[in-house]
């Protein structure tokens, strides 16, 4: 009876140091643009936000970061005037892209990425 309790209690403290971190470093990443962009994103409070960004050069970038939780929506979006701009749009996940959208020369369309953090 000893040995069941004492593989119980293994068993136990083995699953609860196994417990996946539900915590996760998003950054939302907008790049290689060449003039006025707008970014809007959901902050770390889940509210819409937008910023204009005046990029000088495609070597610019812009980035948010936050901590998010699995299950969380995370969504950024981004639009230029200038005919002869682009950009790059990307979300990132513990510092791997988990997914990104882009646009060449379309003034006034929107790259727009989003989704769920993943479990």
């Amino acid at each position: 009876m000893k040995k069941v309790i004492f593989l119980l209690l293994i068993a136990i403290a083995i699953s609860s140091c196994n417990k996946d971190d539900t915590e996760v470093d998003v950054t939302y990443r907008v790049s290689k643009a060449y003039s006025a962009t707008t970014v809007s994103y959901t902050n770390d409070d889940g509210i819409m936000s937008t910023d204009t960004v005046h990029f000088d050069s495609g070597e610019d970038i812009w980035s948010f970061s936050f901590n998010g939780e699995k299950g969380e929506i995370v969504y950024v979006s981004a639009i230029y005037a200038d005919s002869a701009s682009s950009v790059t749009v990307e979300v990132l996940l513990d510092g791997k892209i988990y997914k990104s959208g882009m646009s060449n020369n379309e003034p006034g369309k929107y790259v727009i990425v989003s989704g769920t953090i993943p479990y």
